[in-house]
């Protein structure tokens, strides 16, 4: 059996990991601070790695379901993923170097989106 998910990115958690990043610069008040931060979010939140953003179904039209409900928020680049062989440059399937085995990942499902 398959595993699925959605991965994508959120203005919200991108908001977050930039407040950690940047530090207050000594002049700068609190609430000029919180501006300069939210413009550099809405910048460049949508260049940020995607990540997972659903809990894992155990099929593809369960993230279809989750990807209309979840895009009424501030969610973006949402991609259908499932459990498979990692393949390197040349299209072949990676493997460990210790056991041998194919390095199993998430990897894009079909073409993404239905």
């Amino acid at each position: 059996m398959s595993s699925f998910c959605v991965f994508g990115n959120k203005h919200d958690d991108y908001l977050k990991k930039m407040e950690k990043k940047h530090i207050k610069r000594p002049n700068e008040s609190i609430s000029e601070f919180y501006t300069r931060i939210s413009l550099i979010a809405e910048r460049d939140w949508l260049l940020d790695k995607p990540s997972q953003r659903s809990p894992i179904f155990d099929a593809p039209q369960f993230c279809d379901d989750w990807m209309r409900i979840a895009s009424t928020g501030k969610v973006a680049n949402m991609v259908i993923m499932n459990k498979g062989p990692k393949l390197d440059k040349n299209g072949e399937p990676r493997h460990n170097a210790k056991t041998g085995n194919a390095m199993i990942g998430w990897v894009q499902y079909g073409n993404g989106k239905s």
